[in-house]
């Protein structure tokens, strides 16, 4: 019977302590709405940026001077003036190569013959005293064009390789150019048969001699 009454009490404490403190729904909606609200997205309340202001193109102070052609026109004509004043320089340095290699060619076919002359003379029975010594002269003299020479064209060989690609890649720039200014063209310049004379294009001698004398050397 005492055991039974202390199971009872028992019982009735763990009752007592929960009617006294109740769990409210009320709160834990509460709480899980305010912890929704608190790991919103901040782009959900976020506004936009300000309106920034659109800078000026570099090239727009060349719009009056390669008037009536426009900025993608005068993009791609600076484009061009600087690809073709490359090319202009590897051109000069080949054909200036070439020279000097043709110069010491011209040399050493000159002091050729000469050789060949003094030892038909030899042959003549004319000069045999001086001729070894005039013939090793000779061999030195010729072998030290043909070193030249072929110092010359290993040199020319760099230089061509470079020259080509520059040469290319201007070609690349006037197709372009040319397929714009034909998109563009109301003078009827561009559809001529063969090369366009660009001097007949409005606006563009004087835009492109900008760009070419500005080109970095």
């Amino acid at each position: 019977m005492k055991f039974s009454i202390a199971v009872l009490s028992s019982i009735l404490a763990v009752c007592s302590v929960t009617v006294a403190n109740p769990v409210d729904p009320s709160l834990t909606t509460t709480t899980s709405t305010e912890a929704s609200t608190s790991t919103t997205s901040p782009s959900a309340t976020s506004t936009d940026g300000p309106d920034y202001p659109s800078f000026p193109s570099p090239y727009d102070q060349y719009l009056n001077d390669c008037f009536p052609i426009d900025l993608e026109g005068i993009f791609l004509i600076k484009q061009y003036a600087d690809g073709k004043n490359r090319y202009d320089k590897e051109k000069k340095k080949v054909d200036e190569k070439q020279s000097k290699i043709e110069e010491h060619e011209q040399l050493w076919q000159e002091l050729n013959t000469e050789f060949i002359n003094r030892r038909e003379k030899v042959f003549q029975g004319i000069g045999v005293d001086n001729f070894i010594s005039d013939q090793y002269d000779y061999q030195c003299r010729l072998f030290e064009q043909w070193a030249n020479i072929d110092r010359l064209k290993k040199e020319m060989e760099k230089l061509h390789k470079k020259y080509t690609k520059v040469h290319e890649k201007w070609t690349k720039l006037q197709s372009e150019l040319y397929d714009y200014l034909l998109e563009h063209d109301k003078t009827a310049v561009m559809t001529t048969d063969g090369t366009p004379d660009l001097n007949l294009y409005p606006g563009f001698m004087k835009c492109f001699s900008i760009f070419y004398n500005g080109s970095p050397q």
